[in-house]
């Protein structure tokens, strides 16, 4: 009987430890390529049909950041389980596109529109951040900008709202007694508005006008769709719970907390739904703006960009995030047109002001 070295031993050891960490890394594989392959199919299923999707679309850049790590990983070793993370990245090649961009594009040919959209958190009136002069930052900072038209979500009439010099201003405040809602400013007439408020939630709607813009007539909307509207109670759990917290209770605001965000997804596939019916019925060409609150991997999102394009995508870079209050980074705020413009200049300005950043683009007219 061949006798074993002390050299052999510890060879046959660190091949059995590397066995075993190679099938840890496979599982570990498996479980975020289903991952990926679930937040690919949010934006085809219904959250009313199956709601499991919506969830993991929330997460996909950290999913597919997660799975560009494994596939570099298999890569070095030159094993195949390259080709699982590789498949499902190609088959999201789409969602990757939206959700980073490298460069963008800025050069303008022809005549352009500037339009920027804000959700400017009512202009912090209920004083979320100690600074005392955010409305008046809000107001400098759109005036910099300057754009041609300009859709707020969560506008607040008061006297702190600050002045933004526009000739011609829309607003939809269909909460009674509150004075909140959405405003749309322009440089140019707006010769017709429609405003619609939502149902299911009551607090959200969206609205369009009609501006005319160099002897053309432009449809702009304005879209607020329903937020996760977890509860005081929700925050306050998940700041309290720790390791020590009761199961029970996890268990119990955990449940409360994930049936308000399916009734999220809920409520927004519907309002989604309507807002791509007025868009199919505008006799003119399109813009959108808004807060979906939605990443660009949902149902929603999908719903009303499925004829129009995003500005981000042509013309944005990094990121694009434009919720601030995110671990990871989070684009729920949009400007979409149709085919009778192009994007350029797409930008988002990171200011500390509300919880949303601003976003605005140079649309050039075709």
């Amino acid at each position: 009987m061949k006798r074993i070295t002390y050299s052999e031993s510890v060879k046959n050891r660190a091949l059995k430890v590397r066995r075993f960490i190679t099938k840890i890394l496979y599982a570990l594989n498996i479980v975020a390529a289903f991952s990926l392959l679930l937040s690919f199919l949010a934006a085809y299923i219904p959250p009313s049909s199956f709601t499991l999707p919506a969830f993991f679309g929330l997460g996909f850049s950290f999913i597919a950041q997660i799975n560009l790590v494994f596939m570099l990983i298999w890569l070095l070793f030159k094993k195949k389980a390259f080709f699982l993370s590789s498949a499902l990245l190609l088959l999201n090649l789409s969602n990757l596109k939206s959700t980073y961009k490298f460069t963008g594009d800025t050069e303008l040919k022809s005549s352009s529109i500037r339009v920027m959209s804000y959700n400017v958190r009512m202009f912090n009136v209920y004083n979320w951040e100690d600074d005392k002069d955010i409305p008046e930052k809000i107001g400098t900072t759109i005036n910099e900008v300057a754009p041609d038209v300009i859709c707020i979500q969560e506008y607040h009439k008061s006297k702190t709202t600050p002045n933004l010099n526009y000739k011609y201003s829309q607003t939809h405040l269909p909460n009674e007694g509150k004075n909140w809602g959405l405003a749309t400013f322009s440089k140019h007439p707006i010769i017709k508005t429609e405003r619609v408020t939502f149902s299911e939630t009551g607090l959200n709607s969206f609205m369009y006008n009609d501006i005319i813009f160099k002897g053309d007539t432009i449809r702009v909307f304005n879209v607020h769709l329903a937020s996760i509207k977890l509860g005081w109670d929700d925050y306050q759990f998940l700041n309290e719970v720790s390791a020590d917290t009761d199961s029970e209770k996890i268990k119990r605001g955990g449940i409360q907390i994930l049936r308000r965000i399916n009734r999220g997804f809920e409520n927004r596939t519907a309002q989604a739904e309507k807002v791509k019916a007025y868009i199919a019925e505008s006799p003119y060409p399109v813009i959108v703006c808004g807060d979906f609150n939605d990443t660009p991997q949902s149902y929603a999102y999908h719903s009303i960009n499925s004829e129009l394009m995003d500005s981000f995508v042509e013309s944005g870079k990094g990121f694009g995030k434009s919720y601030n209050k995110a671990f990871f980074p989070l684009r729920i705020d949009y400007i979409l047109h149709d085919k009778n413009f192009i994007a350029k200049n797409y930008k988002t300005d990171q200011l500390p002001y509300s919880d949303h950043y601003p976003i605005s683009t140079d649309l050039e007219i075709q």
